[in-house]
């Protein structure tokens, strides 16, 4: 039934989004059974949405935003099957969308909150690339960007736990590289 209203409406960015979404959920079912092979056609039929709100309105912050986050569902997919090059590529995707949407909005600590969790994938899919060195300075960009959200928002609780979590990650990534003492600051 969507579907056909879309043909009817094909510059419908609500629609778009309307579909983008019982896409992604209907992803997240299977990718929650770890019917992966199932979830992935549908993350990549939530992109494809996406991608048509980012067409249809290329000045729209919300359509990035949306965008970013399809980005990221896929990496997730594709890191959990494995396919490390295809995650990291969509994890910076998400990334460079989710950079161009703060240059806009700097102060949406959600969003700021959100780059830092695209950061994180990407450390992780640089661990099982054997790329410490990337690992670790996606931790630190993750730290930074945590630090000064921190600052601005007065202590925000949600960013201090995400704070943590960067620091005993990043603190992993040290201890694997050897330096013990630095791991320990």
């Amino acid at each position: 039934m969507l579907e056909a209203l879309l043909k009817e409406q094909p510059q419908n960015l609500e629609l778009l989004k309307i579909l983008g979404a019982n896409a992604f959920w209907i992803g997240q079912i299977h990718y929650d059974n770890e019917a992966f092979s199932s979830a992935r056609p549908m993350f990549e039929r939530y992109r494809e949405y996406s991608e048509r709100m980012n067409d249809e309105a290329p000045d729209n912050v919300d359509a990035w935003i949306e965008l970013s986050y399809a980005h990221n569902t896929l990496g997730s997919l594709l890191l959990e099957q494995q396919q490390y090059q295809d995650a990291k590529s969509a994890f910076e995707s998400s990334l460079k969308l989710k950079e161009k949407a703060l240059s806009i909005k700097p102060d949406n600590n959600l969003l700021r909150s959100d780059k830092t969790d695209t950061l994180s994938w990407l450390a992780r899919v640089s661990l099982h690339l054997s790329d410490l060195p990337s690992a670790l300075s996606f931790h630190h960009q993750s730290e930074q960007e945590l630090l000064s959200a921190l600052h601005e928002s007065n202590n925000d609780a949600s960013l201090l736990e995400q704070l943590s979590y960067t620091l005993w990650h990043q603190s992993l990534v040290l201890e694997y590289q050897g330096q013990l003492q630095e791991s320990y600051r």
